[in-house]
């Protein structure tokens, strides 16, 4: 347990470190949020946290999977690369706004690899009623699900500070 926590704090410190030094990159070559009217800041504000998250997170998704490897390598390398493919779109829409259907495209491929590597909610237990199999609609509901909780994140991203305050609360639950 104590070996969790003291790599949970070197990530969460190394994080800390490298999306400070990446904002300061950022302000130095000018890869700033403008803001305009559906802007929830009134400033510029740097981007590209989240490439230090996801960067750092695949290392410590690594480093985890050699210490204690519970899933496949083809699941990791699946997981890790549709991961890969959501953060640089991100970066991309980042540096000049893509079109809706780039991104949508990119988050369906990336749900696709996460079922194929994970599977999907195929059985829904209902209290007081028993279990329920989903059949196909399970896979429906899994990719929408998703697909859906991406864009969410996508959308939360551009108010300061909610993405990764949402992602904390959770880590913290979880």
């Amino acid at each position: 347990m104590l070996d969790v926590a003291v790599f949970s704090f070197s990530v969460l410190v190394l994080s800390y470190l490298g999306v400070g030094g990446l904002q300061k990159w950022a302000e130095h070559r000018r890869v700033l949020d403008i803001p305009n009217e559906r802007s929830s800041h009134t400033r510029p504000t740097p981007r590209g946290g989240g490439l230090v998250i996801v960067a750092l997170s695949t290392i410590g998704l690594a480093v985890a999977w050699f210490l204690y490897p519970v899933w496949p390598p083809t699941t990791l390398f699946a997981y890790l690369v549709a991961a890969w493919l959501i953060a640089g779109v991100s970066w991309l829409d980042d540096l000049q706004s893509l079109p809706s259907r780039v991104r949508l495209a990119t988050h369906s491929l990336g749900a696709i690899l996460a079922i194929l590597a994970f599977g999907y909610w195929r059985v829904v237990s209902i209290p007081l009623i028993g279990s329920l199999d989903m059949g196909w609609l399970g896979l429906l509901i899994t990719f929408v699900w998703i697909v859906g909780l991406t864009n969410a994140y996508n959308f939360m991203d551009g108010i300061d500070g909610i993405a990764g305050g949402q992602a904390v609360v959770a880590g913290l639950g979880w």
